[in-house]
């Protein structure tokens, strides 16, 4: 008779018969299951159900960074300065429990990387808790392949240089990123944006960063 909302997310169907990406939905599953943190979305449980892989997560009945952005634009209202550091102090709180965390059973650090920190990925609940979600992406080292050399994963406008540049990363790509929105929701515009993907590549690269 128990019962709880929670949200479902799976593989799309054009990807569920690739391995490659049902191996990735499978590592997500395995990472973000090991992460407890009030900052990080919780993941219940995983599994297949008629061919699709899913995770079952934790519902956050809220917007995320993006909406909220995108309807202060449509109200011409900015977020106060208070509530933008409140929301990036709360997220970088769960960015940096991911990157301490340890494996329980040898106690060698995870080095837990993000790597798609964006306004899309932090959630906000009506009742004021602040969520990073989807590590779907996220790269461990303890994962047995790594990303194919040239392979860009992520959104573009948020990348730091060096993940623009498919050069080696670590944990502070995830600060710089996550330092692009809150530039962004200070600023109340794109820092990156521009008319394709190779002009966004070249503006993150060079880093001119506006006052």
């Amino acid at each position: 008779g128990f019962e709880k909302v929670v949200a479902v997310k799976r593989i799309l169907p054009q990807f569920a018969s690739k391995e490659d990406f049902k191996t990735m939905f499978r590592s997500e599953a395995n990472l973000s299951a090991q992460l407890q943190h009030p900052n990080i979305v919780q993941i219940f449980t995983n599994g297949e159900f008629e061919g699709y892989l899913y995770l079952a997560m934790e519902f956050i009945d809220g917007k995320n960074v993006r909406q909220l952005l995108a309807q202060c634009d449509r109200m011409k209202q900015r977020i106060p300065i208070e509530n933008t550091c409140f929301i990036v102090a709360e997220a970088a709180k769960g960015l940096h429990y991911a990157h301490e965390f340890t494996d329980r059973k040898t106690g060698k650090s995870m080095d837990i990387i993000h790597r798609d920190m964006s306004p899309q990925n932090i959630v906000l609940s009506y009742d004021g808790n602040v969520k990073v979600v989807d590590f779907g992406i996220a790269k461990a080292e303890s994962q047995t392949e790594s990303t194919k050399a040239g392979t860009l994963k992520g959104k573009f406008s948020y990348m730091s240089p060096e993940q623009a540049s498919c050069e080696n990363i670590d944990i502070r790509t995830d600060v710089y990123s996550l330092g692009i929105v809150l530039w962004e929701a200070l600023a109340n515009e794109r820092l990156f944006a521009s008319s394709n993907e190779i002009n966004t590549l070249k503006k993150i690269r060079e880093g001119k960063i506006p006052s």
